[in-house]
């Protein structure tokens, strides 16, 4: 939840800013006759980073990762089964930013980090340690383990939030105290077989992707994700239906942003969508059409003609699937795929997949926008990079 103090700490005309570094013991414990992963704090590390940066993307399947320059001061920073750089370390990053009002730091979690790739760098003047960090997906996509290591099997017709918890729980080893499943009433419409080298992370990605909207990723605090991403914007909602919340309105009055980028994509207009499921075994062909003749749209196939795509996809088993993959298309291809790129002071608080709003109409940039990806420096005077897509309203049927 983002609060008035996390926003105005970061719209103080002076800022002084820290990093803190946690370090983390990985280990294990039995959650009933499961192994799970837990952490354990063993340590922290303040002045000695130098540079270095967080990136967050939406589209990515490690959705965060970074990249940490430090002093190195001891033998504890080396790579050791002993020192702090270790295959069973893990680290928390926080930023902060400390208040002119109450003069106590405001801490800005940015995520749990495995250790990957250390190197140390040494001469006459310099010794520094260069890691990167990667969440913890890399545990189950076959980045640092995750390999299923037997044929496994899922039929079709089970619910799909019990698929997920237990994929996430017996095979990727979460604690059910640190997963979220947003429930999802359709079962799952077909077999789903895997091989010994695919991963757990295969599976959730092909259960994710049976529907469209939907997002699979850990948070900042570890926690595993299954969730619709939230990008609702009705224009005209009934008084007890609540939008999405907007994270962060860039106002003219508290502008952060240096510099904008803005890109339109002609071929990405799409007026008439053509879904291809699968041909069942009674011979019945998976099939569903949307059109786009709607007068008051400019994309509508009168005044542009007919500009067709085509899905064939033989895991749409369903009419219902295919209703709904034809709509996320529509959505998808009736614009022009406007996207922002922005460069700015960092806000720390935003994440991606979350809503934000312009208000700038002399470059025709006042609309709703979902952030895609983030990279925020650690320098103190480094300047944030954001990428966002416009949202569409939509308009409730009376």
């Amino acid at each position: 939840m983002i609060t008035n103090e996390m926003i105005e700490v970061h719209l103080q005309p002076v800022q002084e800013k820290f990093i803190r570094i946690s370090l983390l013991q990985n280990f294990f414990v039995k959650e009933g006759d499961n192994l799970v992963r837990r952490f354990r704090k063993i340590g922290e590390i303040q002045g000695n980073t130098i540079g270095g940066s967080i990136n967050i993307d939406a589209n990515s399947t490690v959705r965060r990762t970074c990249s940490i320059e430090m002093v190195v001061t001891d033998s504890s920073f080396l790579v050791s089964e002993t020192s702090k750089v270790w295959i069973d370390k893990w680290f928390r990053v926080e930023l902060g930013v400390r208040s002119l009002k109450t003069d106590n730091i405001v801490w800005f979690n940015k995520g749990i980090y495995a250790i990957n790739n250390p190197s140390v760098k040494f001469n006459s003047s310099t010794k520094t340690l260069h890691i990167e960090g990667l969440d913890l997906m890399c545990t189950i996509d076959g980045t640092l383990g995750g390999e299923l290591g037997a044929i496994t099997k899922i039929p079709a017709n089970v619910g799909i939030p019990g698929v997920l918890e237990t994929a996430i729980w017996r095979l990727g080893k979460i604690s059910k105290t640190q997963t979220y499943i947003e429930q999802n009433t359709s079962p799952l419409p077909y077999d789903i077989e895997k091989t010994p080298t695919d991963t757990v992370y295969s599976i959730l990605e092909e259960i994710r992707d049976l529907f469209m909207d939907w997002e699979i990723f850990f948070d900042e605090t570890g926690r595993f994700i299954y969730q619709k991403i939230k990008n609702k914007y009705v224009l005209n909602p009934l008084p007890n239906y609540e939008n999405d919340i907007i994270a962060f309105n860039f106002l003219e009055e508290h502008d952060l942003v240096n510099d904008y980028n803005l890109n339109y994509d002609f071929q990405n207009v799409k007026n008439k969508i053509i879904i291809w499921g699968k041909q069942l075994d009674n011979g019945i062909q998976i099939h569903h059409e949307l059109i786009n003749n709607n007068s008051d749209s400019p994309f509508n196939i009168n005044k542009l003609g007919e500009v067709p795509k085509t899905i064939v996809d033989d895991n749409i088993f369903t009419v219902d699937q295919a209703e709904q993959r034809a709509r996320y298309e529509f959505y998808k291809h009736n614009n022009l795929c406007e996207q922002v790129s922005i460069s700015m002071l960092p806000l720390y608080f935003l994440d991606v997949n979350k809503l934000i709003e312009f208000n700038r109409p002399e470059i025709n940039l006042n609309d709703k926008y979902l952030i895609d990806s983030i990279h925020i420096p650690l320098e103190v005077d480094g300047i944030m990079n954001l990428t966002a897509h416009r949202v569409y309203p939509t308009v409730r049927k009376e």
